[in-house]
């Protein structure tokens, strides 16, 4: 007699041998591994801080390293928008410098504390924003190369003076001619919703009818009027880290543009 078959019901147990896929992570007390996967492929959002350090910003020196230090902080206490949003920081004077690379914030070994912020000399943004916009491109490009999707990329400028470099005429010439050039490319891009930008006036010696040109659009919404106020500087700062991590989520941020002007 042959013997009885198993019970179809019945299932024999097998060991779990999945790794355990959890780790600590200063992004959050554990994650899983899984979920790291899954975020690697989150939508990214590339965003430039272009910082005027002229000169004239001399006295904003320790406070401009503070706030970019905060906005690392407040990007990273949020696991989602520390892997989607890609942050670059950006300098100039008479030169500019690219003091960090656009890359995902949780990749950056010093989160901002390396950057430093030394102010001397003329201002010429044109060059500067011509950097910025270059810089953007170069990085939709890797990422695109990735199959990862992206969102518009966002750029903030923070100055305190006219495009200028009183010692130098032809250069002061080419900076303009730059500015001219690069004003036409954002408002096409701006038009087309392929870019958003917000621009900081720290003061009055700066022609607010340049300021909000360079965001693409025909009002002053994304012009951020200061004068010379601490407080409001850091709390611009702080909305702009509030607004990268709801955009990097695809969410409505709380607050469109800061409150003052």
């Amino acid at each position: 007699m042959s013997a009885n078959p198993k019970n179809k019901n019945q299932r024999s147990k097998r060991p779990n041998t999945q790794p355990n896929r959890q780790v600590s992570t200063k992004l959050g007390s554990h994650l899983d591994l899984n979920d790291v996967d899954i975020m690697e492929q989150n939508k990214r959002l590339q965003s430039v801080i272009l910082v005027d350090t002229s000169g004239s910003m001399t006295e904003y020196q320790s406070l401009l390293k503070e706030c970019v230090i905060r906005l690392y902080d407040e990007i990273l206490s949020d696991t989602m928008a520390a892997h989607s949003v890609e942050l670059g920081v950006i300098t100039f004077n008479e030169k500019t410098d690219v003091i960090q690379d656009i890359v995902e914030v949780y990749r950056q070994k010093d989160k901002g504390r390396n950057l430093s912020f030394k102010c001397d000399g003329a201002t010429l943004t044109g060059h500067a924003v011509n950097v910025a916009l270059q810089k953007l491109d170069e990085r939709r490009n890797k990422v695109k190369m990735r199959g990862i999707q992206q969102y518009p990329p966002i750029l903030f400028i923070l100055s305190d003076g006219d495009p200028a470099c009183p010692d130098d005429d032809k250069k002061e010439e080419k900076t303009l001619e730059l500015l001219k050039s690069n004003i036409n490319r954002i408002r096409k891009r701006v038009a087309n919703q392929q870019l958003t930008v917000f621009c900081l006036q720290i003061g009055s010696a700066f022609n607010t009818n340049v300021m909000q040109q360079l965001t693409g659009l025909d009002t002053m919404e994304h012009v951020c009027k200061i004068d010379n106020n601490t407080t409001e500087i850091e709390n611009f700062f702080k909305w702009a880290s509030d607004y990268l991590k709801s955009k990097s989520k695809d969410n409505p941020p709380a607050k469109e543009r800061p409150e003052w002007k």
